[in-house]
């Protein structure tokens, strides 16, 4: 939530100081360096650009870069790129609102190390959104796609959404983008592929009851009433049980009125959102001891973010 004060930090011990040039050939070979399978360019370059300041005004600059890409959605949705997607100025506005005071997302707020979620949301946006008609629009577009490519996994799920608009458009701008995408397809892939062993392997624990629990649960249930909403009624046994079931229906059945009945551009979100939702469920980093699922709705991971849980 965009007004709370606390901000975490993510932070990594130095074992021993170093000068000016071992500090420029390690921050070098980290940007090079993947993490967890897959290059993590947008965290590593907030650390380097941290590197610069004085120490005790690192963690404040690393929480600004967080928040400016938590802001960067709002600002594109409200600044007239999505005037098409979203005709009336009140709905942009009630909608900018809502991803503002998205609860239950503590873990996703304003710090550097989870911005790649807002790149990759502003990066769907451009893709979805109206064409860009100035140098600078083109190149903040550029930018955003190139970035997002190199900053998780995401345009190995952006690249055939990209395509679907290519195929349908057909404009010059949507195939530079899609080229761009492919880029971060060949890079991340490649990677993924070649370091499948760097990311954790630990049971899964895939049931029924475990689906409509981070579903019904932590999904749906933690953005109607909250992270401390949910524990308390989770903790309630009875109660947190009950409404998960029907909750989950919900969501399924919101899912496939979509797909029949919604406008393209929500049709294409609900492809990315599938997309993200099924590659955090079979691919999950949370631990290589405990069961994965297990911490998902155990309050590891804040998942009720519009693109629910971190894949890697």
């Amino acid at each position: 939530m965009l007004g709370s004060c606390q901000f975490p930090f993510y932070s990594l011990k130095v074992s021993r100081l170093i000068d000016d040039k071992q500090l420029h050939n390690l921050i070098y070979s980290l940007l090079l360096k993947p993490h967890d399978g897959y290059y993590q360019t947008l965290s590593r370059l907030s650390g380097a650009v941290a590197q610069y300041v004085p120490i005790i005004y690192a963690p404040l600059l690393m929480n600004i870069i967080g928040l400016t890409f938590q802001v960067l959605p709002l600002f594109f949705l409200l600044g007239g790129r999505f005037d098409t997607v979203i005709p009336r100025s009140f709905d942009r506005v009630v909608l900018a609102i809502f991803f503002a005071m998205l609860p239950n997302c503590a873990e996703l707020h304003a710090n550097a190390t989870m911005a790649k979620w807002y790149l990759a949301i502003l990066a769907f946006m451009i893709l979805v959104g109206d064409r860009p008609k100035t140098c600078l629009w083109k190149l903040f577009d550029i930018g955003v796609i190139g970035l997002c490519s190199v900053s998780g996994p995401f345009a190995i799920l952006l690249t055939p959404i990209c395509l679907l608009i290519c195929m349908r458009s057909k404009t010059r701008w949507s195939y530079v983008l899609f080229v761009i995408l492919l880029f971060g397809v060949l890079v991340q892939g490649c990677s993924l592929i070649l370091l499948a062993e760097q990311r954790p392997h630990g049971p899964l624990d895939p049931t029924w009851r475990n689906f409509i629990r981070i579903l019904g649960g932590q999904l749906l249930m933690g953005t109607l009433f909250g992270g401390a909403g949910y524990n308390k009624i989770v903790s309630s046994g009875y109660y947190g049980t009950f409404m998960t079931r029907p909750l989950t229906g919900v969501l399924c059945a919101l899912v496939v009125y979509i797909a029949k009945k919604g406008p393209w551009e929500l049709k294409l979100f609900g492809l990315f959102f599938i997309a993200i939702l099924s590659a955090a469920l079979i691919t999950p980093t949370a631990s290589d001891s405990f069961l994965q699922v297990t911490l998902f709705f155990s309050g590891f991971f804040y998942g009720n973010h519009t693109l629910l849980q971190d894949i890697g």
